[in-house]
């Protein structure tokens, strides 16, 4: 692993904008903090990407603490996991080293738009979770209720599709 991998980027920099900002919006009474991890931070796609994963699942846990903490000051807390948002984010990644073949699960692309317009939407409601495919907040349901199981699907999948690769 290199010397500074971006996923500490990931989660240093919301500290950083927590120390600068979260006095201010406290102090106010009112604001709204929205913090981006990644639908596989909540959900397991791959273990080919568990330091961006783990990254992603920190940023989820700290905004969770976050929601708990602020809320009683006025200030509410949203976390946007994205499943697919349809921008030029791959002609901008670097590749390092051997390049292997990025594993994802079928989830549906959306446009920029229809992920803002859903963060717009929890803002308003002061909701905590924004997915941009609505299969995301299925599957989740489906790890709560057996973890155990959920785990030993997502295990298969891996595995299975592997053999096709």
């Amino acid at each position: 692993m290199p010397a500074f991998a971006p996923e500490r980027l990931t989660i240093t920099t919301r500290f950083f904008q927590d120390l600068v900002f979260l006095p201010l919006l406290m102090e106010q009474g009112h604001g709204h903090v929205v913090n981006t991890a990644s639908a596989s931070g909540i959900l397991n796609y791959a273990y080919d990407r568990t330091p961006y994963a783990a990254s992603k699942a920190a940023v989820v846990m700290l905004s969770e603490a976050l929601f708990m903490y602020l809320r009683p000051h006025g200030v509410g807390v949203s976390c946007l996991c994205p499943a697919g948002v349809a921008t030029n984010i791959i002609e901008q990644i670097r590749f390092i080293g051997e390049q292997l073949p990025l594993s994802a699960p079928d989830l549906p692309v959306v446009d920029a738009e229809v992920a803002g317009a859903r963060v717009a939407d929890a803002i308003e409601r002061r909701a905590f979770l924004v997915v941009t495919a609505d299969e995301v907040a299925d599957e989740l349901r489906r790890k709560g209720a057996d973890l155990d199981a959920y785990l030993r699907g997502q295990e298969e999948w891996i595995h299975g599709r592997g053999a096709d690769a």
